[in-house]
């Protein structure tokens, strides 16, 4: 499984990016491990969804990267309408053995 996911930032910042484990990736963003988002924290998942395949995930990131800040808040509002995809996350701790609160939360 794939995700291409949204983060926004308190200065209203966006960061789209792709990845195998969402949880994991939203740490990284909050606890600066990434390059572009480092210092920029606390990072808010806003907006993510599932593919099957690394093709699909790619095409969806590159049509995200592509929007204007009026589309992107289009989508969230249209996303937050269906915020039940929430309730299935679990983020899990470096070992992948216990499940843990990441120093995000979602909208």
């Amino acid at each position: 499984m794939y995700f291409v996911y949204i983060i926004k930032n308190h200065q209203g910042l966006f960061y789209k990016g792709f990845t195998q484990d969402l949880g994991k990736r939203i740490f990284e963003h909050n606890n600066d491990l990434s390059r572009y988002t480092s210092g920029k924290s606390p990072w808010v998942l806003v907006y993510f969804k599932e593919f099957e395949t690394k093709t699909e995930v790619l095409k969806e990131e590159l049509r995200l990267k592509k929007l204007n800040v009026a589309s992107i808040e289009r989508l969230l509002r249209e996303f937050k309408l269906n915020r039940e995809h929430a309730c299935h996350l679990v983020f899990w701790d470096e070992t992948g053995l216990s499940p843990l609160v990441p120093k995000t939360r979602l909208l």
